[in-house]
């Protein structure tokens, strides 16, 4: 009997202990106070700061927490060890818009805040942001219920509801002088608050709580506010969530109060948004490029160009270089329809809010996608911010899946691999070891049938374009700067020359000429993107011949004869004809038109691609966009 009692004892001591320690590990990221110090805390009330500093101890004890001096069986070590680290790695990667990261930490915040230790009321959860005192709320908590509640109902596309809900991306005559800018004021944010509220607020019920948020959102609300400004990237942290162009901070007056969101191409500055100081926003700087950043940032090396975890281009710079701390983020999407579809819309937009499709835009579409079936290269051009990279993204889904792909890139950005997961797709980028041209070269052996280059921005990368195209690939697309097309041919003429691999200019134009087939132009007019032309590039079959040959043989030697020669070769000399330009598509008045048919040249390279049935698919296609665009005509325009 004795026996059994003490093995009773031993069993209900071990469960103890296990228990003990159990609790010690759950608890101790809340238990790191002195009665001294809780005594303080009930003397000082409750504040954001307040739990922000528990918050952090609670953390930093944490992550110095000595495993191994707890009482711990090696199963519940393992266990407790795996939390540890992920927790650490969490802290560490919270700051490069890293969303598991993030995810990690912020459930531990709110853990922390729903603590029985912390024991908050709903009135001390008001008291760090009075959330039931609308008159108390300062314009950023506002903004954070603004997002919040979005986020709830739209997820990334929260900022582009707001934003269009409310017109937000419509621009003001700040000055009455006549010119528009795209300007979110303090006012502007208190009335679209205020309709919001007025929107979700019940007289008689929730007048005290007007945004009608329950005490778990107001815990997320308060968690999202003390991890940006301890963890995570200040008040750029959830616009790096939101689905726009770009954002840009430190770029304008002190630096430290400026933000602006690139959205639809449109630079909107968001006015009521500051860091605060200027140290908060070299702590954003600091942190925002550091994923897999060759080197930090210093007084000597004062620029970086990287990106982050999610794969987006950040760009960063610091004084002496800068007047002030500064970064730009380019984002890229993973949709692969949609930035098409944004540039074949119009600039009206229906009653609703959507965007009215651009009259004949499927001959755009349609267009582009003969392109990919009939192996014809090009690339799309336009200026910095009209949707390059992300229409070429569209692009490939037009390539067919059964072909290869290589994608070329200074620096990953495009992510096509997380929109094309079922592709066979390599993506290599130049380093700091491994140069453009040995990258290109890397990438002839691979035996790709489509390349990509996702921004012709050297001249070793125009001299690829030329050189692989229908030989070591079926063609290739790029995007490019080129405001003209004639820009473009002549632009890779000279890339080519400056690397050596051709004799002369005109040389290297016919060469680039043979070799590109199509531009598709892009523009960005006042905030509208949208497809502007697309141009067909015909290489010209010189006759090489001389004048002199096609006369009469006992006239062949004149005088004439001699004269017709030199003009002929002066004028190949000094202005040859190397190509043609043809206007394919243009866009006028809300309408593509199809003025001219594919050339002569173009349809028998195609023919040579696409079976008899493809071919006369495509013919019946060009009729169609014809008569689709017989009103261009009409109108007494060149057709």
């Amino acid at each position: 009997m004795m026996v059994i009692i003490n093995y009773l004892v031993i069993v209900v001591l071990i469960a103890a202990i296990v228990f003990a320690v159990k609790s010690r590990i759950q608890t101790v990221m809340v238990n790191n106070y002195s009665n001294s110090e809780m005594a303080e805390e009930e003397d000082t009330g409750v504040s954001m700061q307040d739990f922000e500093n528990k918050m952090v101890d609670s953390f930093s004890r944490y992550l110095r927490l000595n495993l191994k001096a707890e009482n711990m069986t090696a199963a519940q070590y393992k266990e407790e060890e795996k939390k540890h680290s992920r927790f650490t790695e969490s802290i560490n990667n919270a700051g490069y818009c890293d969303p598991d990261a993030k995810r990690i930490v912020m459930q531990h915040i709110c853990n922390l805040l729903r603590s029985a230790r912390m024991n908050y009321s709903n009135e001390d959860i008001n008291m760090m942001i009075p959330f039931n005192n609308s008159a108390k709320l300062k314009v950023y908590d506002k903004w954070q219920i603004l997002a919040y509640s979005y986020k709830q109902k739209y997820k990334s596309a929260w900022l582009s509801e707001l934003i269009k809900e409310y017109n937000l991306d419509q621009g003001i005559d700040r000055y009455n002088d006549g010119r528009h800018w795209y300007w979110v004021s303090t006012e502007r944010l208190n009335e679209v608050y205020d309709d919001f509220v007025g929107k979700r607020c019940v007289k008689g019920k929730n007048e005290d709580n007007k945004a009608n948020l329950t005490f778990s959102d107001k815990i997320n609300i308060v968690a999202q506010r003390a991890f940006e400004e301890k963890y995570g990237l200040g008040i750029a942290d959830l616009l790096l969530e939101a689905n726009v162009d770009e954002i840009d901070a430190g770029v304008s007056g002190n630096g430290y109060d400026s933000l602006y969101v690139m959205y639809h191409g449109r630079q909107i500055k968001f006015d009521f948004l500051t860091f605060g100081t200027e140290e908060e926003l070299a702590r954003v700087v600091d942190n925002i490029y550091k994923y897999d950043a060759p080197y930090v940032m210093s007084k000597t090396d004062a620029k970086i160009v990287g990106k982050m975890k999610n794969g987006n281009r950040i760009t960063a710079s610091r004084p002496p270089f800068s007047e002030s701390y500064a970064f730009w983020c380019r984002m890229f999407d993973s949709s692969p329809g949609g930035r098409l579809k944004q540039l074949l819309v119009t600039q009206n937009k229906r009653e609703d809010g959507t965007a009215e499709p651009v009259k004949n835009a499927f001959i755009v579409m349609e267009y582009l996608q003969w392109m990919n079936k009939g192996h014809q290269t090009g690339g799309v051009t336009g200026s910095t911010g009209c949707g390059k990279t992300t229409f070429l993204k569209t692009l490939i889904d037009f390539i067919d899946p059964t072909y290869s792909i290589g994608v070329a890139e200074l620096q990953f950005e495009a992510n096509l691999r997380k929109t094309y997961k079922d592709r066979n797709l390599i993506t290599c980028q130049q380093t700091d070891f491994i140069s453009m041209q040995e990258m290109l070269d890397f990438l002839k052996k691979c035996n790709r049938q489509v390349n990509i280059i996702g921004e012709d921005a050297e001249a070793i990368q125009s001299y690829f374009v030329v050189q692989t195209t229908g030989i070591a690939s079926f063609y290739t697309m790029f995007t490019s700067h080129h405001d003209t097309t004639k820009k473009l041919v002549d632009g890779f003429g000279s890339d080519i020359v400056r690397i050596g691999q051709a004799a002369s200019m005109a040389e290297a134009i016919s060469m680039a000429a043979s070799s590109l087939n199509w531009d598709c132009h892009v523009v960005n007019d006042k905030g509208y993107r949208h497809v502007d032309r697309i141009t067909e590039i015909i290489p010209v079959e010189r006759d090489e011949s001389y004048p002199s040959t096609k006369l009469p043989d006992n006239e062949q030697s004149s005088e004439l004869a001699t004269r017709m020669d030199e003009m002929e070769y002066y004028h190949r000399s000094t202005n040859p004809d190397l190509y043609n330009m043809r206007e394919n598509i243009i866009f006028e008045n809300d309408c593509f038109y199809l003025i001219n048919p594919p050339s002569e040249a173009m349809m028998r390279r195609i023919a040579r691609v696409l079976t008899d049935e493809q071919m006369n698919k495509f013919r019946a296609d060009i009729a169609k966009w014809v008569d689709a665009s017989k009103d261009y005509g009409k109108k007494g325009q060149v057709a």
